[in-house]
């Protein structure tokens, strides 16, 4: 399909109308007169008839060479220079074939064979070449090495087949064409084939006239060969008709080089002659009216520096009374400086404060910093700066805060520049005590904010614990109490979990809270928790998925606390993750740390909320009527619990598509050679799974 598209493109109605224009129908006709009278010649005399049309296809085999070789350096078309070249070496032994048919070489007692034999060698050449050519699309072409090639290719093959008998017989009396002429034959065609997709391949780089002058030179030639195939003698009817077809095929050929190699590039040069002539004229006129306009400006320029002197006067007065310390630098130098900088640098006068640089004057903290930005200020790489706070040092050994902005002044090159200086000290100390004061309410806020959060979280539990209690108190029965048994279990749990937060997170603050560290192997600590909320996950309707790229992974680590931190993901995951969604825990490592993943399909955390999940007392929902229970401690614990261990944790989420905690501890081996702990899912287990879930409202193990 696609080729039959290329083929209608190529070879369609517009395309062929073009190369018919080409062509007056006088040319047309003289064509055809000639063709009918080759025809006349060779039903009459067909050895005459075969050495005209040898001749004229050598002969325009040799045009397209001496065409190339003239033209190469305007055309710069390294396939067709190649196609040059090599057609100039096919006509020789085209010219070759078409006089040993004559019989006038004595060195073969068979004319006919030798004929057959140089026939079929110039055949092969031409057919190896267009397929070579198709590289020289894409890589620059050396003539004079293609020439010297093929000059050694040639004679090598010329030696062979005339004065030694290693070429194979093409052509027995009384028997025809033989076996090996014919598969090559069949070998040419396939290489005519080839061509063809080679060129429909590769149309990007022909115009549509070129390839269509050959398509139908390798068309033409398809059928000579074709009917050579089918024609096991000579002499007939069939081989004067081949013989007319190769005449047409070498016709398109000459036309599709004349096209390409001569009538393309002068076109090309002539328009961008003719380009360039109207790009002259119209810079010609351009040229006048800058003229004119320079002389206009040259003018206004005289009365500009006119302006400039009183202009210069007038700044000088005007930077002396502003009340902001100026000056202006050359080679980072002072050059000027006006009264309000003396007074800042606490100088006597002005000359006290030219020719230093301001790098005599920074604090040290400040150094590096000024000394890059004045290195850029010489480079011209910013060529203005917005304002910059600084220290500065003044004359007397003050230290002063300031803002300065500077901008170069006057060419380029002159390393000019102007600095304005602002005193910010009482800025500075306005500023600072807002801060104090924004910090103190924010951290006023957060308080009342966790203690209301803290006292619906202790209220809750503790109101569900004495309503239990009471209706036990009015119902003795045995399964009835039983049941509000495990609800004030649960809550209790739910109680013991927020003190126990509290207390961990205040041992943490406070450097008291210690690892009992162990070399031991994580990966069943890790799965063996994660396993054992299994049912109590898939009896919420969800799925859990552990997953670990490896079997046994030892490093230094309190198995009580990982526990503890992969509940409380777990916790959170099962808490936000609706029915029928999915958790994942899977372990990976590299060289330096292992890995520890809780992904789950819930609903995800905001891009806003992202950045304070792991503050202390903080909540995406802080409503006292949110629809999920806890203090705002957990995450904020597990991000602490994570930094003893000496790693971090980090979250990825999406809101509506779930949250994925990643845990990266390195893998430290300091108490490798100590005695391992092993570690099992006991009962103190089974009450930590109960308490870290214990504010989803359900017993898992009761």
């Amino acid at each position: 399909m696609y080729y039959g598209i290329e083929f209608k493109k190529i070879f369609g109605k517009e395309n062929l109308k073009n190369i018919f224009k080409e062509h007056s129908i006088n040319h047309i006709f003289i064509f055809a007169f000639s063709l009918l009278l080759l025809l006349y010649t060779g039903k009459t005399n067909y050895k005459l008839f075969h050495s005209i049309i040898e001749t004229l296809t050598a002969v325009a085999c040799l045009s397209l060479f001496i065409i190339v070789i003239n033209t190469y350096k305007i055309s710069k078309n390294s396939f067709f220079i190649y196609l040059g070249i090599v057609y100039g070496f096919v006509s020789i032994f085209n010219l070759l074939h078409g006089i040993a048919d004559t019989g006038i070489f004595n060195i073969s007692t068979d004319p006919i064979n030798l004929s057959v034999q140089l026939n079929i060698s110039y055949r092969i050449i031409e057919g190896i070449s267009i397929l070579i050519s198709f590289i020289f699309l894409y890589k620059p072409i050396k003539p004079i090495l293609v020439f010297y090639s093929y000059t050694l290719i040639s004679s090598l093959l010329l030696y062979i087949i005339f004065f030694t008998k290693l070429f194979p017989a093409c052509f027995i009396y009384n028997f025809g064409l033989t076996s090996f002429e014919i598969k090559c034959e069949h070998a040419i065609l396939l290489i005519m084939l080839s061509s063809i997709l080679l060129f429909i391949k590769n149309r990007k780089h022909f115009s549509k006239t070129v390839i269509c002058y050959m398509s139908l030179y390798l068309v033409f030639t398809i059928l000579v060969r074709t009917i050579s195939i089918i024609n096991t003698t000579i002499y007939n009817d069939f081989c004067l008709v081949s013989h007319i077809l190769k005449f047409i095929s070498y016709y398109f050929l000459y036309k599709a080089l004349v096209e390409n190699v001569l009538n393309h590039p002068l076109n090309i040069l002539y328009n961008d002659l003719s380009h360039k002539n109207s790009e002259l004229n119209l810079k010609t006129i351009e040229l006048k009216k800058t003229v004119s306009k320079l002389n206009e400006e040259n003018i206004k320029l005289e009365k500009i520096k006119k302006e400039l002197q009183l202009n210069k006067d007038k700044q000088e007065k005007l930077l002396e009374f502003l009340p902001d310390a100026i000056f202006v630098t050359h080679n980072s130098k002072f050059i000027y400086v006006n009264t309000a900088a003396v007074d800042l640098f606490k100088a006597e006068n002005k000359e006290e404060l030219l020719g230093k640089t301001p790098l005599n004057f920074v604090h040290k903290d400040y150094l590096d910093v000024l000394t890059e930005r004045l290195e850029a200020e010489k480079n011209h790489i910013n060529p203005y700066y917005n304002f910059n706070e600084y220290k500065l040092v003044t004359i007397d050994g003050e230290i002063i805060d300031v803002e300065l902005k500077t901008s170069p002044i006057g060419c380029k090159g002159d390393n000019l520049c102007i600095t304005v200086l602002y005193d910010i000290g009482e800025r500075k100390k306005a500023e600072h005590t807002a801060k104090l004061l924004y910090e103190a309410q924010e951290n006023e806020k957060l308080k009342t904010e966790f203690f209301s959060n803290l006292s619906h979280e202790l209220r809750t539990p503790i109101n569900v614990i004495y309503s239990a209690l009471q209706v036990m108190d009015l119902n003795n029965n045995p399964k009835f109490i039983e049941k509000y048994h495990s609800i004030i279990k649960q809550n209790c749990y739910r109680l013991l979990r927020i003190i126990n937060n509290i207390i961990d997170s205040t041992k943490i603050d406070a450097g008291y809270l210690k690892l009992n560290l162990t070399y031991d192997n994580i990966i069943p600590v890790v799965e063996d928790i994660s396993l054992s909320i299994s049912s109590y996950v898939e009896s919420k309707g969800m799925d859990l998925i552990f997953d670990t790229d490896v079997e046994e992974l030892y490093l230094d680590f309190d198995p009580d606390i990982i526990e503890r931190i992969i509940l409380n993901l777990l916790s959170n995951a099962v808490k936000f993750t609706e029915k029928g969604g999915t958790i994942n825990v899977f372990i990976s490592h590299n060289d330096e740390s292992v890995i520890i993943g809780v992904k789950d399909t819930g609903i995800g955390i905001s891009k806003d909320q992202q950045s304070i999940i792991f503050e202390r007392f903080r909540q995406v929902d802080k409503s006292l009527s949110r629809n999920k229970e806890g203090s705002g401690i957990g995450l904020s614990l597990v991000k602490s619990l994570v930094e003893l261990h000496k790693g971090t944790i980090t979250l990825t989420s999406t809101e509506g598509v779930g949250s994925e905690f990643i845990i990266q501890l390195p893998i430290l081996e300091t108490l490798k050679y100590s005695a391992k702990s092993k570690q099992t899912i006991d009962n103190n287990v089974v009450q930590k799974i109960n308490i870290e879930f214990s504010d989803i409202y359900s017993d898992i193990y009761s």
